[in-house]
């Protein structure tokens, strides 16, 4: 009998009944009958979490076609919630909520988890239970994973929801009156605060800022430079906002370019990019130990020297590929975008030296919005052509997403301190905003306690446990905020005393981390190794000579070079290690198929097994039948043939369907790219072992020096076996061969005679030496070929392998590890070391919250005319959101504090607030309006507006009650200025001039969107006509607006991010337990509403994630469009039509497919310029993971198969196998993981 293991410790055995009690509950509190819905079986020990997973998972399978189920499986994950957090009796009672919360505060204040300042305000909590009620299932599920919820000493969930939303409010107001204004508001979830406030709210370190920017001045410390920031001292800052969650930009652009003369020494300046990888380096070490590892955004002005190297940094040209914990950008002036564009007819742009501006100004030209009107003669060192530097910006980003832009006159046209001179903590420089903020692939194999498995798997089943080692929010563009802990097997390799190596292994308890898109290489070896990394990736190469190595070094992957020696691990894994996903029967069969066989599915869907037998094999083919028929009696319906050259066994039926559902890749499969199925690589060594024999009995041969050879035309398949076979210690090689060519002439009908040669490329996997004998051991052959193996003279081998290239691949998503002590992991058997939305001043921080704009949109309003679409959003309701938000972070800068000075007084003198917005593709889509279409781009103009005057004037009534903020007299607004119409005024100014050199589709289109800007300006005139009298008195603020990408807090909300588009219409979640399909719920409802969820539409949906290919009108297609299918014109005019009234800046997204020429991008950054947006981002889509959709799988025969941990019935019962075998478009996510953030840092 299997036990289940609480978490208090104990354990119990598993019962049925009991869970099946448990699913009757959760059904019973929302009103449905589950009765027959879930069965389970398991087959080992579980967690009592991993067993509601389980649970949770089954009934949202099922939940497509049955939507209350969905509920269940939330109701289910919520009891969790309250048993942990109130004790099991709760669950009976549902009694004593408040009371018992107040307990629960009690015993964490108590326990020095919380400031003993909480308790009188946490002791007052008023409970909301229909709060919790309203999260969906995938809220529910990152509030308990995603550090949002606390959690006790003993890591039990200690607090609710609702608990959480009164501990984050109370710690912001203190006051109780202000408290239950803020919880009404964050409980209606129409205001939601950012990642921080629900880490951190009465904490010990009650840091609520999401972003920092440091100065980085042209000297080393402050230590001989008194009264500078130098750039040890930002090195230190960064260290420190990063330990407290912070992320962090830096402008580089006041560093000496590389070459320049060093005064006080003979040397010569290295220039900034030498010095940025410092700070990335920085990062990999705070990461390990800090609250999460914070984003770095790095800029650079296109004035400087080494911009050129810059550009280069993050592109294809690995000599230059470092900076990977950095994104960057590339700020640009007016003067460069004129000479790039042709409207000014000199093309030629001088570069300026920013210590030789400093000597001859005394000034920092970064101060400066166009350096060009002020640089003396004497500083420019050389100019480039700006049109020629501009189209490499443009391909750079097309290449690789880097770099972005920057517009530096954009960003400072609604700066309402631009140029005024201050003074921060003894600090003074002149104001001018000039900062922004912002390990291996998915599909290497690490070796971890499940085996060789996908490391993006590994992070996934590692989440699923919950226990968070490392909190990581902003890693990078898209990188999951928590790092989960994981047991990787570790080698520890030496040398003996002979000069021979040894490794041992030991288990060490590391985290694993999602740190995002980067730019990738493969390192491939002569052996057949290979690896996907990036370039800062660091692998372990001996020194001396593969004969005599003398010690070991770790190299990054930029830094090897043709020849040097990788170290490979082979290890005999343990039993415990991976699943038993399969009986050893089967796993020989699919080792015989892969081998000489296949799968193949008929028109009338009917799968068949072949698997071929030479003529003198006849005993292994009975054997065979017989072994499967003692496993599965008379459910394995076969039949035996017999040919002139071989013998053919076939298998059919429900075993032969059974079967093919667990290895969908093999269907069809040809030989020149099969590989071996997931669900073996998944597998215990046993299984694993039973397989290779199989394959090895099918193909393999030995030849007459006993080395054991496999051949094959798939190089992946012999480099997938590779990396099982040192699962057993087992070290091989794969060579590429080449069959003996063959010629022939003939004559064409012109009389002209051709050769025509023909020749092969296949490939041979070699064992040799002890490896050859440890295969006989492990493995195993059929006794005819076994008896020509000879097992004397088993050589001892070098596992090492030769690097013969280095190739960039372009970007992916990487992951890495955290290893303590050791610092190393195997990775794909090789030894591995482990590896824009505000704008500001030096030393600024942004405060971020969001309005949930899909909460004001009238319930059950229609309307035809784009007037009558504006009068279904409860317009007062936004405005009074728009007020409490702005009164929410004001009183949050008043907690917040990092402990450096500067940074803390900067906050308190500049007061910026960062109010931004999310669900707006949702509220399109409640109104009918297409994402990609003119009414979208003016509706949100008057959204933005409309919040835009409401918080400032909030403000306004702020700086009455506390006085305006610190640098105000020195304020446009003091003169009765509002930042966003100066912006206006310059942006459609300079429009005027500068459009003639744009096609004529963008010229319309930019006339168009300043018609819509003008058009909101007169709908807000009263607005803005009181506004600018009451400016004068004060504002409490200086800036009050900013759209954040609201990654994993839109999840919290249950919405669509930022001003994103739909992502997909269906996507695929990867859990410990399965495989989930999830939808987006408002977009599938609509088609059910409409009568168009047809099983057709259902399958595009569920192949494609979109509508594209799906027989629905063209109107269902165009509302339902998502981010991939919009045409990056409609991107640019979307962010260009917000940022007409966000006073800082807009984290988007422009999305572009694969096949997107360059002009495309050259067209979005000229044209985005052009119409005002400050910061730009493209990603085009390089996506190569797949994901197959299992169905069609009887549950009597799977159970059979892998008596797994789950029964899980089919999801599309209509779909067939062969169906199931395609490789289909949907993007695979982690769970938790917001699929909005492709590129924009996310939290």
């Amino acid at each position: 009998m299997y036990t289940v293991a609480k978490l208090n410790g104990s354990s119990e055995s598993f019962s049925p009944q009991k869970l099946k009690l448990s699913i009757i509950r959760a059904a019973q509190d929302m009103g449905i009958d589950v009765n027959g819905e879930v069965d389970l079986a398991v087959n080992r020990n579980v967690g009592s979490w991993e067993l509601a997973d389980m649970v949770q998972l089954e009934l949202l399978k099922k939940a497509i076609d049955k939507p209350q189920l969905a509920d269940v499986a939330k109701a289910h994950l919520m009891g969790r919630i309250y048993k942990e957090a109130f004790g099991k009796d709760f669950l009976k009672t549902k009694t004593g909520y408040g009371e018992r919360a107040a307990a629960r505060f009690r015993q964490l204040v108590e326990a020095g988890l919380l400031k003993p300042e909480a308790s009188e305000l946490l002791g007052l909590f008023e409970p909301k239970p229909e709060f919790d009620k309203s999260l969906s299932y995938n809220a529910l599920r990152l509030f308990t994973n995603g550090n949002y919820a606390l959690r006790d000493s003993g890591f039990k969930l200690a607090e609710t929801p609702s608990m959480a939303a009164w501990r984050v409010a109370t710690a912001v107001a203190r006051s109780l009156e202000v408290a239950r204004r803020y919880y009404d508001a964050i409980t209606a979830q129409k205001i939601v605060p950012a990642s921080p406030f629900w880490f951190n709210a009465w904490t010990k370190k009650e840091m609520f800022a999401s972003c920092f920017t440091l100065e980085v001045e042209d000297c080393l410390s402050s230590i001989t430079h008194p009264g500078r920031y130098c750039i040890y001292d930002a090195l230190a800052y960064s260290g420190i906002i990063q330990q407290l969650g912070g992320g962090v930009g830096y402008d580089f652009s006041l560093l000496r370019p590389e070459g320049d003369v060093v005064r006080g020494s003979v040397g010569v300046a290295s220039g900034p990019i030498s010095f940025m990888k410092l700070f990335d380096t920085n990062v990999d070490v705070i990461k390990q130990g800090g609250k999460r590892r914070g984003a770095q955004m790095g800029t650079l002005h296109v004035w400087h020297p080494d911009v050129k190297k810059f550009i280069k940094a993050k592109t294809g040209e690995l000599k230059d590929a470092h900076l990977q914990n950095f994104n960057i950008s590339v700020f640009v002036d007016d003067t460069f975008m004129e000479k790039a564009l042709g409207i000014d007819k000199d093309p030629n742009y001088h570069l300026i030296n920013p210590r030789m501006f400093l000597d001859k100004t005394g000034a920092k030209p970064v101060e400066y919005a166009d350096l060009h009107r002020e640089a003396p003669k004497e500083a420019t060192w050389g100019e480039v052509d700006a049109r020629d530097l501009f189209r490499e910006i443009a391909e750079g980003a097309w290449d690789s997403g880097d770099p972005g832009l920057i517009y530096k006159a954009n960003l400072n046209a609604p700066n309402p301190l631009l140029g005024v001179e201050i003074e921060i903590a003894g600090y003074k420089f002149r104001y001018i905003w000039r900062s922004v903020n912002p390990c291996v692939t998915g599909d290497t194999r690490v070796l971890t306690r499940h085996g060789y498995v996908p490391i993006a798997e590994v992070y996934r089943r590692a989440k699923e446990q919950g226990e968070v080692v490392l909190l990581t929010e902003g890693v990078e563009k898209d990188g999951d905020p928590r790092g989960f802990a994981v047991e990787v097997l570790v080698p520890h390799v030496a040398l003996t005393v002979d000069g021979k190596t040894k490794v041992e292994y030991g288990v060490v308890k590391s985290g694993v981390i999602m740190v995002g898109t980067k730019d990738v290489y493969r390192v491939v070896t002569k052996e057949g190794f290979e690896i996907k990394a990036t370039p800062d990736h660091r692998l372990l190469v001996i020194k001396g000579t593969r004969d005599r190595p003398t010690s070991y070094e770790w190299k990054r992957v930029d830094e090897l070079k043709p020849g040097d020696l990788l170290v490979v691990a082979p290890v005999e894994a343990p039993e415990d290690v991976g699943e038993d996903a399969m009986p050893l029967s089967v796993a020989y069969l699919l080792g015989r198929t892969v081998g000489d066989g296949s799968i193949t599915v008929d028109k009338h869907n009917r799968p068949r097994i072949f698997v071929y037998f030479a003529k003198d094999e006849l005993d292994e083919a009975v054997a065979l039948v017989d072994m499967l028929k003692t496993e599965f009696g008379s459910d394995v319906s076969y039949s035996l043939s017999e040919t002139k050259t071989e013998i053919k066994l076939e298998f059919s039926g429900a075993f032969a369907r059974a079967v093919a559902s667990m290895v969908p890749e093999l269907i069809h499969s040809d030989s020149k790219t099969r590989r071996v199925p997931e669900a073996v690589f998944r597998s215990k060594p046993r299984i694993i072992a039973a397989f290779l024999r199989g394959l090895f009995d099918a193909d393999g041969t030995v030849d007459a020096d006993s080395a054991i050879r496999l051949t094959s035309s798939s190089r992946e398949l012999l480099r997938d076996v590779q990396q099982l076979l040192l699962l057993f210690g087992i070290y091989s090689v794969v060579y590429e061969r080449r069959r003996k060519a063959t010629a022939f002439s003939y004559m064409t009908k012109d009389g002209i005679e051709k050769t025509y040669t023909s020749g092969e490329t296949y490939y041979e996997l070699v064992i040799k030496n002890e490896s050859r004998c440890r295969f006989v051991e492990k493995i195993g052959l059929a006794p005819r070929k076994a008896a020509r193996v000879s097992l004397k003279k088993c050589k001892r081998e070098k596992p090492f392998a030769t690097v013969e290239k280095v190739e960039y691949l372009g970007r992916e998503v990487v992951y890495d590890f955290g290893v303590p002590k050791y610092h190393r992991y195997i990775a794909e058997g090789i030894v591995s070391h482990n590896c824009a939305e505000t704008v500001q001043n030096p030393f600024e921080v942004c405060n971020l919250t969001h309005i949930n704009l899909v909460k004001f949109v009238k319930p059950n309003c229609t309307g035809k005319t784009f007037e009558e679409r504006l009068g279904c959003i409860d317009w007062e309701g936004l405005a009074q959101a728009a007020r409490i938000g702005t009164r929410f972070l004001e009183d949050a800068i008043e907690r917040s504090r990092t402990g450096i000075k500067v940074i803390d007084e900067m906050n308190a003198a500049t007061r910026k607030n960062g109010l931004g917005i999310m669900g707006f593709a949702e509220l399109l889509l409640k109104l009918g309006v297409p994402y990609a279409s003119w009414e979208a781009v003016e509706l949100i103009n008057r959204i933005m507006g409309w919040i835009y005057v409401h918080a400032l004037d909030e403000s306004a009534n702020l700086a009455r009650e506390r006085g305006p903020f610190k640098f105000f007299e020195k304020s446009v607004y003091a003169r009765g200025e509002l930042p966003v119409l100066k912006y206006q005024d310059f942006v459609w100014g300079r429009w005027e001039k500068v459009k003639h050199v744009y096609p004529r589709e963008l010229q319309e289109a930019g006339d168009r969107l300043r018609e819509i800007t003008t058009r909101t300006r007169e709908w807000l005139r009263p607005h803005l006509e009181q506004l600018r009298e009451k400016v004068k008195g004060g504002v409490r603020n200086s800036v009050v607006l900013s759209i954040a990408p609201t990654g994993r807090t839109s999840i919290l909300a249950g919405t669509t991010s930022g001003v994103e588009p739909i992502f997909a219409l269906a996507f695929v979640r990867n859990v410990t337990v399965g495989t989930l399909i999830e939808y987006y719920e408002p977009g599938i409802e609509l088609l059910k509403a409409r009568g168009l969820w047809t099983p057709q539409v259902r399958r595009v949906v569920e192949e494609t994630g979109m509508l594209r290919d799906a027989p629905v009108p063209d109107d269902v297609k165009h509302l339902l469009a998502t981010a991939m299918e919009i045409g990056w014109l409609w991107h640019v005019l979307m962010q260009a039509s917000a940022q007409q009234w966000v006073d800082q800046g807009i984290s988007k997204t422009i999305n572009m497919p694969a096949n997107a020429p360059k002009e495309d991008v050259y067209w979005a950054f000229a044209f985005a310029w052009a119409v005002g947006v400050k910061g730009i981002t493209v990603y085009r889509d390089r996506s190569k993971s797949v994901q197959v959709i299992y169905t069609g799988l009887k549950q009597e025969i799977k159970k059979k198969l892998a008596d797994t941990k789950i029964l899980i019935k089919p999801t599309a019962l209509e779909a067939s196998i062969e169906e199931a075998a395609e490789k289909v478009k949907l993007k695979a996510l982690e769970e938790g993981k917001d699929p909005y953030c492709k590129t924009g840092e996310c939290g």
